[in-house]
């Protein structure tokens, strides 16, 4: 719309009311008007204030009397003052008292104050409670559903190991990629255990570090247990027990919960067919299977990405689906990385509204 379809309408309010429908026609006019001529409405505005200020709206101060008064309107900013052509109620008076034009004064102010709002609605960064017009998506969004900082914490799956080298095609890649609002911080460290010190500190150890100061975290999504599992085999151990998981996992649900976080928990990946000497083991698959089944029902997480049956080859569920494969087994390759990604629900990323807010 055009600034001059607008500005009959914001005058008629403003010689009816005054200053009081100031507000209500610069957010009409603002929110009508193309961004690049709400400039030259704003001086159409105010050029179109009345001169007469209601007693209500008067303000005075005590100025020096060699005090000239600057002009409020736009177009007489940089004109040199003409004193004798003033108004009483626009110029010093002898005494040095100034009478201050409270309605051009409070259409510029409420203009810039229309425009940052907008801005801020259009961003859809309001705080929550706020309803926002998305004009690129077409409908009424809810500014807290889009705005989340999430933290994928876990293992070779999340730091990309299998997937192709500089492509960004890593599960926490596409994640983001799938995001419309908000983003994943990818803090996975292939090799990393859940319980166990072995690349780098384990889970527990690193959590306060590694999520913690994250800036702004809302959500954190785990994925543990394959190195907890197959790696022991590699020296002759015996695989982390599913009672020394689910503790494990429920203590970072606990943590997590503590600091205000969402958590996503996912399941245990298939590794039956590794390549390397002594990580797949009848017993580690046992447990694997069992945690997986306590972390599909329990309620200690927020929410559940079942990874394991994103995966795996419907023919042998230990095994990742050959078109998933890295190649050794026990990596997702991009397509793999894909469908870990796909397995997340968006809509167990979004900001919860807070308790007792409307």
């Amino acid at each position: 719309m055009r600034a001059e379809a607008v500005v009959p309408e914001v005058r008629a309010r403003l010689n009816a009311c005054g200053a009081g429908a100031v507000g209500g026609a610069l957010a009409v006019a603002a929110g009508a008007v193309a961004p690049g001529a709400r400039i030259a409405l704003a001086a159409r505005i105010i050029s179109a204030t009345p001169r007469r200020t209601p007693r209500a709206y008067r303000r005075t101060r005590r100025l020096p009397s060699s005090f000239a008064r600057r002009p409020t309107s736009l177009s007489s900013c940089h004109r040199p003052i003409d004193r004798s052509a003033q108004s009483a109620d626009t110029r010093c008076s002898g005494r040095g008292s100034l009478s201050i034009d409270a309605n051009a004064t409070c259409a510029v102010l409420t203009f810039m104050w229309c425009n940052a709002l907008i801005a801020l609605a259009r961003s859809r960064l309001l705080l929550p409670g706020a309803r926002a017009r998305s004009a690129s998506m077409g409908r009424n969004c809810t500014p807290w559903r889009f705005s989340s900082t999430s933290i994928a914490f876990g293992d070779s799956w999340f730091e990309g190991v299998g997937s192709t080298v500089g492509a960004n095609n890593r599960s926490v890649d596409v994640l983001n990629r799938r995001l419309e609002r908000g983003w994943v911080v990818n803090q996975g460290i292939a090799g990393n255990r859940l319980l166990r010190d072995e690349i780098g500190e384990h889970a527990l150890a690193r959590f306060d570090r590694d999520v913690l100061t994250i800036p702004a975290a809302t959500h954190v999504l785990v994925h543990f247990g394959i190195n907890d599992l197959g790696l022991p085999g590699m020296s002759g151990e015996p695989p982390a027990t599913a009672d020394a998981l689910v503790a494990g996992f429920a203590e970072l649900a606990r943590r997590a919960h503590a600091a205000n976080l969402r958590i996503l928990a996912a399941t245990i990946g298939p590794f039956a067919g590794a390549v390397y000497p002594g990580v797949s083991t009848p017993e580690g698959l046992a447990v694997r299977r069992e945690v997986n089944d306590w972390i599909r029902t329990t309620d200690a997480v927020d929410a559940v990405f079942d990874v394991a049956r994103a995966v795996e080859d419907p023919d042998a569920p230990d095994h990742i689906h050959p078109a998933l494969d890295a190649g050794d087994g026990m990596h997702l390759n991009d397509e793999g990385a894909q469908a870990m990604a796909e397995a997340v629900d968006l809509d167990t990323l979004v900001l919860q509204r807070p308790p007792g807010r409307p």
